[in-house]
């Protein structure tokens, strides 16, 4: 229900129920924006804010409205929302208004109507009633069903809008906005009948004011006649025969541009008047040469070309509406209006049958042109366009012999026996003079016997003309003399001969010609080669014969039985037949001197596409002709009574018809023209050679040629003449070519080609991206497969094929291809939606896309497949990139890798996941492939215990050792060593080993070391009494023997055994020795003792469970003990990185494993000496002999538990020795070993 209140009525409604807060509700756009003041349009309005609640309404606020204050004026219309779509599209209903005017329209919910007023603008969109439609009138009121008529409505008031709209019964059309009155309209197609005309101007309230519009079956035009008429004097009544014609005001026929109203006969009848036209339209025309335009009917079938004739040949259509005309191509031919000078007689009797010679202008020599004598019509003749000749008609039931009966009538004439124009008065008289010979019908005289004729001596009443065949010169003669040779007398009464005429007697001879039915001979009047001939024989078929001719012996053997047969059968006659043929179908050697082949391999064609067409090869042939005779222009003859030199015209022979054409008997002329007695074009498909004397010719053109109007021509290039009667060379047809002339077919298009339209010449290179793999197409038969690129020119769709390059070729890995492809250069911008099938294609390879790879031809963007984990796929990947150390890939498709995070590390490529950074290591930031162990004096847990760096072992522990993986690792300081600082890598230092004994002499009373002197100097040694008497000084000298075998080149050893020179056991000198420091310093004891034995004795190896490169290398070169665990031994030398290893055994401190205290480690040097090779022991700063250092011995034994040097002899001979006696106990065995763990501690 609609609701029309006061708007200080409708303030104080809304102010009581406010029910609810939140957003205004704002309109964005409405459609349509106007509607019929009567109301009911459906408004779809869009905006924000809108909700399904009774409380929203649809407010027209009109523009008179907008002053709130102004309450006691101010009116506004609400209605319900009609329809709620969602929270920004409802469906309002306009309400009726009371007059046309412009609104507001916004959506209502709960306000009061003064907060509004100043965001109306804002929240609505503006609504324009109008007032209801007229419509005055229609032009046109009807139309052709086809539709696509211009209306033109005239009424208003209308409005400029894109919803413009008019309905014709049912169908809706845009309509064009004109003016405020006026719009137009084009029909659409309709049944016919009379429906009504509608007019909308929003798109859905049309107009109740309905005018009818008839639609009517389209019209057809047959016939009109008269086809001609007067120019100025016009108003022929012309009859239209057609269908569907209706009868309406607006029924009009057109003559070239001008509009006349016609008149209703019936649905298939009109007729109407012509209107003049102006001088200027004219123009000189020939009768034959005026035809219908469409059907190429003659207006004036079997008329002459000459004379011509002034008029205007003008287009002739009708209509039903005034608008919409018929395209029936019939034409009216206006001639120029006839105006009659004089006529040669007034008088004659009632019998009729006086001739009447009529003078004036613009006569047409057509067989619609009569004369008439009161009401009857005669027959004119036509004699020139400024006479004619008309009989009178009879006069029925008058006597003849009245003497005094006379009557007057109107003497008119026609050209197209319906408008008749004025030319005089003729009087019917029965009068009779006697006495005299009647020479005619209107005088009686007595006359001599006049030239060209001859009287007897009996009394007549006329004399006698000379009959054809003969002639007089004279007057009053009794007798006619002969027609001379070379000369014709064909008339009656002739008074000299004619020249033997070059055509046709009635054209050549006379000015005025008498009916032919009174002269049957005067036809084919051309040969003269007989005295007294009434009519001249015809020219011999195959020649013509100019004025003149008096014999039949022709230029071409014996003429006499010339026919088509005998020119085909005589060989002497012409050069017919004579032809060679070098034709081939191979393209390239058609327009080349290289194969197709050649230009295939090359992806070239012969001949540029600008080129100019020189064919060299195709089928050619000789033409034919005839002889010439020295006195065919002039041939002499003798006659008794004609003196032939006094004429000065010499007498010719036949002569030979022109190629092209054919000559029948009486041929006058050598050019083909309007003249009858001309020679005739030969039909097409006919070829005539010279002498031809029938449409025949010589037969149908041969195959390969084609002979327009009788002229042999061979088929140019791009065409072919297949038939035997081919008159124009048929283009060669799509999916064939030539360039060749003179063929009977084109050679078909090979594969790997295209011949895509009419007339080729050559063929087209199959296009890239396609495949031409069959002979004769027109257009590619293939498209280039997916996952290859296709050249020009290829020949196959399998790619696979060996034999032949024109193939697909695979995209490269990386790319892929679609369908269509013609190039294997990758750009990106060339994928287009093909016209058949809705997919795509691309003519240039596309890059595979990210996240994939493409392997050789694939087909699509994906390619083989997304990228597995583990492997990175930018776009263009061949094959999946393996992920970098320290980069991972977890998921499929992965496009760049992505770094490993803090904590974690990626030591091999190819990762799906980062590994979590191992306790004894740290990766404090990303991107990391190797673990950072952590160095001597830290140590590391995991990440959420010690974060990612590694932590320095607290203070009262220390390490040396590398990768420690718990706090717990961190090792104890022994007891009486103090860790003060966090981190402690050497609570010892080297100092504090255990030094060697060194064997010392006595120099001058002062001990000095052995090795200091050379042999041949060295001073004495000190005794045993001398040697222990030092240690009054400090505690440091002794006297014994060195333990081998770590006894080096100096002297040196770790291992002393007290004795005197009987008591030695290992050597065969007991010197004295000197060693400051045996048991190493106080500290080094207190770790001896607290620190068992490490990795070295427990494995055999020098290591604590790491290691680097170079020493993992040395230790594979050297052998393991037997039954060593290769596991194990890998494991220890994986090098810098890895995660620490467990020792076999007492990891940390354990009592059980602990022995003998440790000694200070020499160098151990490989050197060369006599040719012998051998290790040595000593310092580095005493290695005189510049070896090299190495870890260990050549050779393993079992009971020292060490390598060992066997060519060493010392060595050896030790090492046989404890083998027998077999008295090294335990821990003496590990003192080697535990030399490396010393020097591994530190």
């Amino acid at each position: 229900m609609i609701y029309f209140i006061r708007i200080a009525l409708l303030a104080s409604c809304i102010c009581q129920v406010i029910l609810c807060a939140g957003f205004h509700p704002i309109v964005r756009s409405i459609s349509p924006s106007r509607g019929s003041y009567l109301g009911g349009t459906k408004i779809r309005v869009i905006g924000d804010n809108f909700h399904r609640s009774a409380v929203q309404t649809c407010l027209f606020w009109g523009n008179e409205a907008s002053v709130i204050s102004n309450v006691s004026t101010n009116l506004i219309e609400i209605a319900p929302i009609s329809q709620y779509i969602s929270p920004t599209e409802v469906i309002c209903i306009s309400p009726a208004s009371k007059k046309s005017h412009d609104v507001h329209l916004l959506l209502f919910a709960n306000e009061d109507i003064a907060s509004f007023e100043g965001t109306l603008q804002s929240r609505g969109q503006p609504f324009h009633y109008y007032e209801e439609i007229k419509i005055l009138t229609v032009i046109p009121e009807l139309a052709q069903t086809s539709g696509n008529a211009t209306v033109n409505i005239y009424g208003g008031l209308f409005y400029r809008s894109e919803d413009l709209l008019c309905l014709f019964g049912g169908i809706q059309t845009p309509a064009v906005f004109i003016s405020s009155t006026q719009i137009r309209c084009q029909t659409p197609p309709h049944a016919i009948g009379t429906y009504p005309l509608e007019i909308s101007q929003n798109g859905q309230d049309f107009t109740r004011s309905m005018r009818a519009f008839q639609f009517y079956h389209d019209t057809r035009v047959h016939s009109i006649h008269p086809a001609h008429g007067p120019a100025k004097q016009a108003g022929t009544k012309v009859n239209i025969q057609g269908e569907n014609f209706v009868n309406s005001t607006s029924l009009r026929c057109r003559f070239e541009t001008k509009v006349v109203p016609a008149v209703f006969v019936s649905s298939s009848q009109v007729y109407c008047y012509t209107p003049p036209i102006e001088d200027a339209d004219e123009y000189w025309l020939t009768l034959p040469d005026q035809k219908h335009e469409h059907t190429m009917e003659q207006l004036f079938p079997f008329s002459h070309a000459y004379p011509r004739y002034f008029g205007k040949l003008a287009s002739f259509e009708i209509t039903n509406n005034g608008q919409d005309f018929t395209d029936s191509g019939l034409m009216f031919l206006y001639q120029n209006d006839i105006k009659v000078v004089a006529i040669s007689s007034s008088k004659g009797p009632s019998r009729g049958g006086t001739p009447v010679f009529i003078s004036g202008t613009n006569f047409v020599n057509s067989t619609e042109l009569s004369c008439r004598f009161g009401s009857q019509e005669s027959k004119a003749y036509f004699l020139t366009t400024e006479s004619i000749l008309c009989f009178s008609t009879p006069i029925y039931g008058q006597s003849y012999r009245s003497s005094y009966k006379q009557k007057s009538f109107a003497v008119s004439v026609s050209n197209n026996a319906i408008d008749y124009s004025y030319a005089g008065e003729f009087t019917y008289t029965s009068l009779i003079p006697s006495g005299m010979y009647q020479a005619g019908v209107e005088l009686r005289h007595m006359l001599d016997c006049p030239r060209g004729s001859y009287c007897t001596d009996v009394l007549e009443t006329n004399f006698t003309l000379c009959s054809p065949g003969t002639y007089q010169p004279a007057l009053s003669q009794s007798r006619c003399l002969p027609c001379p040779i070379g000369y014709v007398c064909s008339e009656f009464g002739l008074s000299a001969p004619i020249l033997c005429p070059a055509g046709y007697g009635k054209y050549s001879v006379f000015v005025l010609q008498p009916p032919t039915s009174y002269y049957p001979n005067l036809l084919n009047l051309i040969v003269c080669n007989e005295r007294g001939m009434s009519h001249a024989k015809p020219c011999p078929t195959g020649f013509w014969c100019d004025r003149g001719t008096a014999t039949f012996d022709t230029e071409c053997f014996n003429s006499n039985v010339l026919s088509s047969d005998v020119i085909k059968t005589d060989t002497s006659f012409s050069n017919i037949g004579t032809c060679f043929d070098n034709s081939t179908d191979d393209f390239g050697l058609q327009s080349s001197h290289y194969p197709a082949e050649f230009w295939s391999e090359r992806h070239l064609m012969p001949l540029d596409s600008d080129a100019a067409i020189q064919p060299i090869r195709g089928k050619y042939c000789l033409e034919d002709s005839c002889l010439k005779l020295e006195d065919s222009n002039d041939v002499e003859v003798y006659d008794e009574y004609f003196d032939y030199s006094a004429m000065g015209i010499a007498l010719r022979r036949p002569r030979v018809c022109q190629s092209g054409h054919y000559c029948n008997a009486g041929t006058a002329v050598g050019v083909e023209s309007s003249h009858p007695a001309s020679p005739k074009v030969c039909s097409n498909g006919i070829h005539c050679a010279e002498g031809s004397s029938n449409p025949k010719g010589i037969g149908v053109c041969m195959p390969g040629f084609y002979c327009r109007l009788g002229i042999k021509r061979a088929c140019p290039v791009a065409t072919y003449c297949p038939d035997d009667n081919v008159f124009d060379p048929l283009p060669c047809e799509p999916g064939t070519f030539n360039f060749m002339i003179g063929q009977d077919k084109c050679s078909i298009c090979p594969s790997g080609y295209i011949c895509p339209s009419y007339g080729m010449r050559d063929p087209t290179i199959c296009p890239p991206g396609f495949v031409c793999s069959r002979k004769g197409l027109a257009s590619p038969n293939i498209r280039c497969p997916a996952g290859f690129y296709c050249q020009n020119g290829t020949q196959t769709s399998d790619p696979f094929r060996n034999d032949t390059t024109l193939r697909p070729y695979a995209c490269s890995p990386g790319t892929y291809c679609l369908a269509g492809t013609g190039y294997n250069e990758v750009r990106e911008d060339s994928i287009a939606l093909t016209d058949d099938d809705g997919g795509y294609t691309a003519l240039y390879a596309q890059p595979c896309a990210s996240g994939f790879f493409c392997e050789a031809a694939s087909i699509s963007a994906k390619g083989s497949g997304p990228c597995p984990p583990g492997f990175i796929c930018p776009k263009g990947t061949a094959n999946p990139r393996p992920t970098p150390r320290g980069f991972f890939a977890e998921h499929i498709g992965t496009v760049e890798a992505t770094a490993c995070l803090p904590g974690f590390y990626s030591p091999t490529i190819e990762n799906e996941n980062c590994y979590t950074c191992p306790p004894g290591t740290s990766c404090s930031i990303e991107g990391l492939w190797e673990a950072e162990e952590c160095p001597p004096g830290t140590y590391r847990s995991t990440t959420d215990a010690d974060g990612f760096g590694c932590v320095s072992c607290p203070q009262g522990t220390w390490s040396k050792n590398w990768q420690l993986r718990e706090k717990g690792e961190c090792t104890r300081c022994p007891t009486g060593v103090v860790c003060p600082l966090d981190g402690m890598t050497n609570p010892c230092s080297f100092s504090d080993l255990p030094t060697p004994f060194e064997p010392i002499v006595n120099f001058k009373g002062i001990p000095a070391f052995e090795y200091e002197f050379p042999y041949e100097s060295m001073p004495l040694p000190f005794s045993m009494d001398e040697c222990l008497a030092l240690n009054s000084i400090s505690n440091e000298f002794f006297y014994g023997e060195l333990i081998p075998p770590y006894i080096d080149v100096l002297g040196r050893g770790p291992h002393f055994r007290p004795s005197d020179q009987q008591s030695l056991k290992y050597q065969s000198i007991a010197k004295c020795y000197k060693n400051s420091q045996p048991e190493g310093s106080l500290v080094y004891q207190r770790m001896a003792d607290y620190y068992g034995p490490r990795s070295d004795i427990q494995t055999g190896y020098p290591h604590q469970g790491y290691g680097s490169a170079a020493l993992l290398n040395q230790m594979i070169a050297t052998a393991p003990p037997p039954g060593y665990d290769f596991g194990l031994r890998y494991g220890y030398f994986r090098g810098k990185g890895h995660g620490y290893i467990d020792l076999p055994k007492a990891r940390t401190f354990d009592p059980l494993f602990n022995c003998t205290k440790g000694f200070k480690l020499f160098n151990s040097s490989l050197v060369t000496e006599d040719s012998m090779r051998r290790i040595v022991y000593t310092d580095a700063s005493n290695d005189f002999e510049g070896g090299y250092d190495i870890e260990q011995c050549s050779t393993f034994d079992d009971y020292l538990g060490c390598y060992i040097d066997e060519t060493y002899e010392v060595h050896v001979k030790q090492i046989e020795f404890v083998r027998k006696a077999d008295l090294l106990p335990l821990k003496q065995k590990h003192v080697m070993m535990v030399m490396f763990a010393m020097r591994a501690l530190l």
